[in-house]
């Protein structure tokens, strides 16, 4: 009877103490609810910084498109060549598009386009928008029987007619936009160049007109 009772003794005793495997069972429970939460915590910093990341950025996304929606409107009111030059020059946004645009041209079509841009700068220089829309029809013809597309000088013919000084102005930039920052002065330099070439040219052949006019009377 003495053995029995020792035997239940022994065994109320052992469910009351947890054995070892039990013990080790429950501490990698405890550490892996402790991990769980420092994994939660690390994941929940992490989603809260990237949100406010985005914040931010949209933030200065609206920022940028104010200062550059203001700094067009500003060219709208007063357009000049400059103004043009430093809108292209400072926002990528703006150049970038025309930039690809242009790059899609071949090479003999870019050189062709910017003669014609230095043909209408001449006109326009000179006060004659008709002689730089006839310039542009030349070409729209050209394009037309070789299957191109003409839009982007058709509406070269409706800014000039609505406003050649604007038209002016803008040509400068969108030289600026398919040069590039860098060789923007450049290219500048060269087109005024060559349109003071030809304006030299043209007050020249107006001058021996006039002589041999005057010789035949």
């Amino acid at each position: 009877m003495e053995l029995d009772a020792y035997a239940r003794a022994l065994g109320a005793a052992q469910l009351l103490v947890p054995s070892y495997n039990q013990l080790r069972l429950q501490g990698a429970q405890i550490r892996g609810a402790e991990l769980d939460n420092q994994q939660q915590t690390f994941a929940l910093d992490q989603a809260q910084q990237a949100q406010r990341a985005a914040v931010d950025q949209q933030a200065r996304s609206r920022l940028r498109q104010q200062q550059i929606d203001a700094d067009v409107a500003a060219f709208n009111a007063k357009p000049t060549s400059d103004g043009a030059v430093r809108l292209m020059t400072t926002y990528p946004e703006l150049r970038n598009p025309i930039k690809d645009a242009w790059g899609m041209r071949e090479a003999a079509a870019q050189k062709q386009q910017l003669s014609t841009f230095v043909q209408i700068k001449s006109a326009l220089a000179n006060g004659q928008p008709d002689v730089a829309i006839a310039r542009i029809q030349r070409h729209i013809e050209a394009d037309k029987a070789s299957g191109g597309d003409t839009t982007d000088d058709e509406n070269m013919i409706d800014m000039i007619r609505k406003d050649p000084v604007r038209f002016a102005a803008s040509l400068d930039g969108l030289i600026a936009a398919v040069s590039g920052p860098e060789k923007f002065g450049d290219n500048a330099k060269a087109l005024a160049d060559t349109t003071k070439t030809i304006g030299d040219n043209r007050r020249r052949r107006r001058r021996r007109l006039r002589l041999t006019e005057r010789w035949r009377a």
